[in-house]
């Protein structure tokens, strides 16, 4: 798997467009998670927050769906060690927020947010703890999301204020 630099990367979300291809987007988010320290995880969720309104929601939907999964993953017990962590944080985060109509935000259709969360859920375990290593530091970043996205900073400030672990985002890998 060739190393995806993060200047290569945050184009790509820069010029995302009807015609950009999810799997494509993902593919490269995967490969440059592969090889990333956690201070370069950091720097893409800061650099996403410097991007414009529809990036912010279209990543803010790919959190909230990707929480979706986890809490099936936890359901249908599919995890192991690499990513248990994550999977038992998802599935807390998915029931503080589920009665606060996070199906009525996203639903798990063939959008583009969807095909890009599922091309993580069938992806390598370890890949998918550093995935949800960055959605869960794009939620504690709730602050920083444009004046407009209410609905979205609402449900992450819920997720934060109920985790049990400050640092909840930084799931550890095994």
């Amino acid at each position: 798997m060739a190393r995806q630099s993060l200047t290569n990367l945050i184009s790509m979300y820069r010029e995302i467009s009807d015609n950009t291809d999810p799997k494509e987007l993902a593919k490269a988010t995967e490969q440059f998670l592969n090889c990333s320290f956690s201070s370069e995880i950091e720097q893409l969720a800061e650099e996403l927050l410097k991007m414009d309104k529809s990036t912010q929601v279209l990543f803010s939907r790919i959190a909230l769906l990707w929480v979706i999964k986890l809490k099936k993953c936890a359901k249908e017990e599919y995890f192991d060690l690499r990513n248990e962590y994550s999977v038992k944080v998802g599935e807390q985060a998915y029931n503080d927020i589920k009665n606060e109509g996070i199906h009525n935000i996203v639903a798990e259709d063939n959008g583009f947010e969807n095909i890009f969360a599922d091309y993580f859920s069938k992806t390598h375990r370890t890949l998918q703890q550093l995935f949800s290593r960055l959605i869960f530091l794009w939620i504690t970043k709730y602050e920083k999301l444009e004046e407009s996205m209410e609905i979205y900073k609402k449900l992450f400030q819920k997720i934060c204020s109920k985790q049990e672990y400050k640092d909840f985002w930084k799931c550890p890998l095994y």
